[in-house]
């Protein structure tokens, strides 16, 4: 419920135990809220919410808010703050005339997915259907023609290397990591030192990761349980090459077997008078989300 009047989200129980939160899961607070009437209301714990939705034109648009939880209600009030955020009223409310003027946050990331990129990259777009035939015979001669072709035909999709734009996510079940629930959660608070020569390359891919929306920034204010550091070692060409150590969480972790064959009978598999084309993607085309 949008409620230009309250100056903080509020949500009930009811509310979070629809997201699988429960009141032990809740940040303490000293907050004091009062209602309309002057009525004290009871604080439980507060909780950091990402709240999205749609535009008329389709666009995504996302912010995150501390929402203070009660058992004083069932429902989730969003607050002015958040309604500005989601564009639902403008920054000059209750102005007249504000209805006319552009809406939106400067301080919540807005995803516009319709606005053409101003890269010159085209919009990133779902893979269209597979052709019914190849327009030319699949003949050694015609192996550029057909390399050309199928890169335009995916241009927008899968070969489509913009770093500009975020990725889309997989039509798929968010992937669970399967963690001991007894585990005691490990954060280490201290970074790996990164080699000065290196620290440009790796807070530039750090951006662009958060540009693609492969990584996002912590809120402040959220609370760190699991907390992994970043480990940048060498690649062969001498740029850096940054990797997470999870020992702390492998080992807790129980692992799904998932055995493939060796490359030598991968190559051992391909028919006599055949060839089998494998490339390293440079820019990984959709996004899994994953739930621990």
């Amino acid at each position: 419920m949008a409620d230009t009047g309250c100056q903080s989200c509020l949500a009930g129980v009811k509310v979070i135990h629809r997201l699988g939160l429960h009141v032990s899961d809740l940040i303490p607070v000293t907050m004091k809220m009062r209602a309309a009437n002057k009525e004290g209301i009871t604080i439980l714990g507060a909780t950091i919410l990402r709240i999205s939705g749609r535009e008329p034109s389709g666009g995504m648009i996302e912010t995150r808010q501390m929402a203070y939880v009660t058992d004083s209600s069932d429902k989730l009030f969003l607050s002015k703050e958040a309604c500005i955020s989601l564009g639902i009223i403008s920054k000059t409310f209750p102005s007249m005339g504000a209805a006319n003027q552009t809406n939106g946050s400067d301080d919540t990331a807005v995803i516009r997915e319709e606005a053409l990129p101003t890269c010159g990259c085209p919009r990133r777009q779902r893979p269209p259907v597979p052709p019914p035939a190849l327009p030319f015979p699949a003949t050694e001669a015609n192996r550029t023609k057909l390399q050309q072709y199928l890169l335009e035909y995916y241009k927008s999709s899968t070969f489509n290397t913009c770093e500009h734009q975020p990725l889309p996510l997989m039509d798929s079940p968010p992937m669970k990591l399967m963690v001991d629930p007894e585990a005691e959660p490990v954060a280490h608070h201290t970074p790996v030192p990164v080699p000065l020569h290196w620290r440009d390359a790796v807070k530039a891919g750090l951006d662009q990761d958060v540009q693609l929306g492969v990584l996002e920034p912590v809120p402040i204010g959220e609370p760190v349980t699991w907390c992994h550091r970043m480990v940048v070692c060498a690649k062969k060409t001498g740029k850096p090459r940054r990797t997470v150590d999870f020992q702390a969480l492998n080992k807790h972790a129980t692992r799904e077997t998932h055995h493939t064959p060796s490359p030598f009978h991968q190559a051992r598999s391909v028919p006599h008078g055949k060839k089998n084309k494998s490339a390293n993607g440079t820019v990984a085309q959709t996004e899994l989300i994953f739930n621990i």
